[in-house]
């Protein structure tokens, strides 16, 4: 599966500058606006390097062949990860806005991502017992249970000059972003047959065994609203996913076409993307931490359940010792995305 994969390595360029306006385009009324010359906010590098391919490059869904294991696993999904930020790039994520030279910031020097495939497991559905046997022995296994989690660790640093304009990998570039990151993503993709977990809300975190992602789910949460010192409630809008595809030049279309999600994924409605709930958890985490005199370092987090269009969510923050916790309910208060952030 992983000769199937791209090269190990690759670099985004900075995108054009307009970008640097997601608060104002999607979130205006829960997102800080920053003041030139700008911290790059935490979450907003999900924006910022996207793969560029052509539409003609794209799978039927809309997605990419990036990570894609081939056939039959052609149904994608979110299922977590983690950031981690270096030095006093984690004092972005205290709402400060001042920081060191790592930090990315929005004065016209220019950044890059370097990606690479960190693993590839392929989980099997266990045979069904055979019948008349005392349970023993092996019968047919449901093939459409397998999945495909696919590891992505991403690097992210700002470069000098031109390094890294013309999209190709030199191995210096890569060599310094990855050896001394601003910040070093994870994330873990699952890949679905086409009739396998449709419409399951647990799909994405059944049989994974990734170990930068949080483990634990629950049908509720775990957490009392005492805890709770900061939230945010949003109904995200059918406009509000086109809008976020469109900054992340993202076509899947579970998040834009309600027929797709019905009738091909077995969804009720459009799902609202991992990245978006990434920086709803960020900005609801800098909120909470503003005048604390703290910062947090990292942020890991577990998407458990699918969140739609049209229903209120809420993102919750709760402090902790040296971990806040940071998570997201759909209605009746579903526990739906845990993250857990490092804070000192």
């Amino acid at each position: 599966l992983a000769d199937q994969l791209p090269p190990p390595s690759r670099p985004y360029p900075y995108p054009p500058p307009q970008t640097s306006d997601l608060d104002h385009w999607t979130l205006t009324r829960i997102q800080h606006h920053p003041k030139p010359p700008a911290v790059l906010p935490t979450g907003h590098h999900l924006v910022y390097f996207p793969p560029t391919h052509p539409t003609s490059a794209l799978l039927p869904d809309g997605t990419d062949e990036d990570h894609w294991p081939g056939a039959p696993f052609v149904r994608r999904l979110w299922a977590g990860g983690s950031v981690q930020f270096a030095g006093a790039g984690a004092g972005a994520v205290a709402g400060d806005g001042e920081g060191g030279d790592q930090l990315l910031r929005l004065d016209g020097r220019r950044a890059v991502c370097i990606e690479k495939v960190e693993d590839v497991r392929l989980t099997w559905a266990k045979p069904t017992p055979t019948p008349g046997n005392g349970g023993a022995g092996e019968g047919e296994r449901d093939v459409h249970s397998d999945k495909v989690f696919v590891d992505v660790v991403r690097h992210y640093g700002s470069v000098a000059g031109d390094d890294g304009n013309d999209g190709k990998t030199d191995d210096a570039l890569v060599k310094k972003v990855t050896e001394s990151p601003t910040i070093t993503e994870r994330r873990t993709l699952v890949f679905l047959t086409a009739d396998g977990g449709k419409g399951d809300k647990s799909a994405a975190r059944k049989n994974d065994n990734s170990k930068t992602t949080t483990t634990t789910s629950s049908s509720s949460s775990s957490f009392t609203t005492k805890d709770i010192i900061h939230e945010i409630r949003l109904t995200p809008s059918p406009a509000l996913l086109f809008r976020f595809s469109a900054l992340t030049f993202n076509a899947h279309a579970i998040h834009l076409d309600p027929s797709h999600c019905n009738s091909v994924e077995g969804y009720r409605e459009r799902l609202v993307h991992g990245p978006l709930l990434l920086v709803l958890m960020f900005s609801a985490l800098r909120t909470a931490l503003e005048g604390t005199g703290l910062t947090a370092s990292g942020l890991e987090y577990r998407n458990l359940e699918p969140l739609y269009a049209g229903e209120e969510l809420r993102v919750c923050v709760a402090p902790g010792k040296t971990r806040w916790n940071v998570w997201v309910e759909g209605p009746s208060g579903r526990l739906c995305v845990k993250g857990s952030a490092q804070v000192q």
